[in-house]
């Protein structure tokens, strides 16, 4: 069941709709590529883009990007304890109640877990459709580490 899509069938369901846009949203890819047209032509506007990949796979590295392109100096003392507290083990021990989101939106935090989920068929569905959408996309995504 995903809630906030109002989703109450099995996965291999699922897929196909999502990146069509048939829930509450547009599809992904279409968000990502409007967001990279926003990002091009508004040049004065600056967009950092982050991956989860690589905050999971170096931290520190991706707040000191974001100090950088804020334009904020910190320790690396800070920095570390920014990240410390913004793992998904830190960030699961905070309790929500009610109909809050993020009750919802914390599952595992961790990289490679559509193996578990995508058939070699949606697999191959789903590489089709990226490279028909998304051949001219700048962004380069990681799918493991």
């Amino acid at each position: 069941m995903i809630p906030f899509a109002k989703y109450k069938g099995e996965f291999k369901n699922f897929l196909r709709p999502l990146f069509q846009g048939k829930f509450m949203y547009e599809s992904w890819m279409d968000y990502v590529l409007d967001w990279e047209l926003v990002k091009k032509t508004n040049p004065d506007q600056p967009v950092l883009t982050l991956f989860y990949e690589d905050i999971k796979q170096d931290p520190m590295r991706e707040m000191r990007r974001i100090c950088e392109f804020l334009g904020v100096e910190r320790t690396d003392d800070f920095l570390s304890r920014v990240c410390d507290n913004t793992t998904m083990a830190a960030m699961k021990t905070h309790k929500y109640t009610g109909n809050d989101a993020r009750s919802i939106l914390f599952r595992k935090g961790g990289v490679g877990d559509w193996k578990n989920w995508f058939t070699v068929a949606q697999n191959e569905w789903f590489d089709k459709l990226y490279q028909e959408k998304m051949a001219d996309c700048p962004l380069r995504f990681k799918y493991s580490l």
